[in-house]
């Protein structure tokens, strides 16, 4: 990697975290909408995307890519960054490196013949950062409820990569955890891990008995018909891809308190999501 030349386009604080974690190991680091104070001085700053990924072997994007289809997300910048304007930038020979990328953003990277590749594709990254969100969706139920988590009854949605290690952790603390699945198999697997199974379809019959519930499914499941069941003072954690998983309109109606939790690694662990990112983009 000594000779290669890293951009990164827009970005949060991991992303500072990143480019001086790459300048003593690639060629040049260079950014656009990353203004920061911790920037390593080394760092090349640019005032536009082009100059930003001219001569550029790969490009870094946010996490995630986009939330809005139009423009990229830089939450350290003060100006909107366009997509268009850095697909048409970019060459077919550059790839773009970022996560969560639309149907959208994708038709788009394939019309401009741009390379893209997911970070969420490698199991690797996800599992790891789901460690990140697990530790942030925590600290939010903490910071939310006026009870322990401890002894607590707690209701995890879903049994994908962030739940099973959610599960653990919640577990770890003496929290007591019911898990939901569809899959048989994977009812099995919640029962083989000591937490309670719950069948996804039996779900609504056991919500009022819950003090937290933690979601991790990005589709619509708690919606009105089921937030009217849960505890007035139940805490409701959203750890899903946008939008989500909680109808949070009615959840505000019924007064329930529904935290929507985006970007958890980013957030309360920068420094480690850098690293992360960087243990895949160096097998690249």
């Amino acid at each position: 990697m000594q000779n290669i030349i890293i951009s990164i386009i827009g970005g949060d604080i991991r992303h500072i975290y990143l480019a001086n974690l790459l300048i003593d190991r690639v060629k040049e680091v260079k950014v656009f909408g990353l203004n920061h104070v911790k920037l390593d001085p080394r760092v090349n700053r640019y005032d536009n995307v082009i100059e930003a990924i001219n001569k550029a072997d790969i490009v870094i994007g946010p996490i995630p890519f986009s939330t809005n289809d139009k423009t990229i997300k830089a939450s350290l910048y003060n100006k909107d960054i366009y997509i268009e304007e850095l697909f048409i930038s970019m060459t077919n020979k550059q790839k773009l490196i970022s996560s969560n990328f639309s149907e959208t953003a994708t038709e788009m990277a394939t019309n401009y013949k741009i390379n893209i590749i997911d970070l969420n594709s490698f199991n690797e990254f996800a599992i790891l950062n789901a460690i990140a969100t697990a530790e942030g969706a925590i600290k939010e139920a903490i910071e939310a409820s006026d009870i322990s988590l401890h002894g607590s009854e707690v209701l995890v949605l879903g049994f994908g990569r962030c739940a099973k290690v959610l599960a653990d952790k919640l577990q770890g603390i003496r929290a007591k955890v019911s898990v939901t699945a569809r899959k048989k198999e994977d009812l099995a697997y919640i029962e083989a891990y000591g937490y309670t199974p719950i069948d996804f379809k039996k779900m609504n019959s056991t919500l009022d008995k819950y003090d937290y519930i933690f979601n991790s499914i990005p589709k619509l499941v708690l919606d009105e018909s089921m937030l009217c069941k849960v505890k007035k003072d139940c805490i409701v954690i959203d750890i899903a891809s946008s939008p989500g998983g909680v109808d949070f309109y009615a959840a505000e109606k019924l007064d329930v308190k529904a935290i929507l939790s985006l970007g958890i690694p980013g957030k309360v662990s920068p420094k480690t999501s850098a690293e992360i990112m960087w243990r895949i983009i160096s097998d690249l």
